[in-house]
């Protein structure tokens, strides 16, 4: 399915450039897109310097837990010997609520950072920073797709969160009022779940089974959820290596193009140029109505 629109993505300032970063460093990781950059909508966020705390700065550390206790009070953040958890949070909120004003669901950020951060443990300068950070922590829970900015770099990653950042944006976007449209939505990123998680996926799909016609809307609401969480889920390298491959050779199958089916693909074709070519067949499918299930829904600006 192709879904026409420009999609808007929220990132951490010192990702985009701003040289905002306790240092006063900042890489714009968006060169890495090159011209694709410009068929999104950019929202830059810092919280820290939302706060008010300036850079350069005394860098920000986590005590006695993670993002997630400071929110649940159980954790602080300081700078130096200065408790500013209450600061910083007011910051989180006013960014999530910009976010949430300009439409953004998914959000490239930075990792390690004691705000930003969500999968990764920060060791900078002798701290020692829990994930998620306290910005990462609000976002996950708000139900943001979240992308690792340094996986911009990686056109293999980037390929794998491309896709599947357009699936979730698709299925969270549609209308569930009955067991119907759920099935079909169900049924469009189906695929892709089960090349991301096949244990969950399956027993997703037999729970979604025995639903009937009485199963409350608000079932199908958080089963919903259940299905975005897992479509936002990261995954191993090897495993983004072997869809690639996958869709490669259904592609060139579907297109009637010959390939040697008694190789990988990534035994004859470097991993940049794979993704180049799954990427123009993807386009090339599309306009004769062919998709497949791993990237089951294309946007275009």
């Amino acid at each position: 399915m192709i879904v026409h629109g420009k999609v808007s993505i929220g990132i951490s300032a010192c990702m985009y450039g701003s040289k905002v970063w306790h240092n006063r460093e900042g890489w714009d990781l968006l060169e890495k897109l090159g011209c694709e950059a410009d068929r999104f909508n950019w929202h830059p966020v810092c919280p820290e310097i939302h706060a008010g705390l300036g850079a350069p700065r005394i860098p920000v550390q986590v005590l006695e837990g993670n993002g997630i206790d400071v929110w649940d009070d159980r954790a602080r953040v300081v700078q130096g010997e200065r408790d500013i958890s209450d600061q910083l949070k007011v910051s989180c909120l006013q960014g999530l609520k910009r976010l949430q004003i300009a439409d953004v669901h998914a959000y490239v950020f930075k990792e390690t950072s004691p705000s930003c951060g969500v999968y990764q443990v920060s060791e900078a300068i002798g701290q020692i920073n829990r994930p998620p950070g306290v910005f990462g922590a609000l976002l996950y829970r708000e139900g943001f797709f979240l992308i690792p900015a340094e996986d911009l770099r990686d056109p293999v990653k980037w390929w794998d969160w491309r896709r599947r950042l357009f699936a979730y944006l698709w299925f969270e976007d549609q209308t569930i009022l009955s067991l119907v449209q759920f099935y079909e939505a169900w049924h469009k990123v189906k695929s892709l779940c089960q090349e991301l998680d096949s244990e969950r996926a399956r027993e997703m799909g037999k729970m979604f089974a025995h639903f009937n016609k009485k199963t409350p809307i608000a079932n199908l609401e958080y089963q919903r959820e259940q299905i975005l969480d897992l479509i936002r889920k990261p995954i191993d390298f090897s495993r983004i290596v072997q869809s690639l491959c996958i869709s490669y050779v259904f592609y060139c199958k579907q297109l009637k193009i010959e390939i040697d089916e008694s190789m990988e693909p990534i035994e004859y074709l470097e991993l940049k140029v794979l993704v180049d070519e799954v990427r123009a067949l993807e386009i090339v499918a599309a306009k004769q109505d062919i998709f497949f299930g791993g990237s089951p829904i294309l946007y275009r600006s």
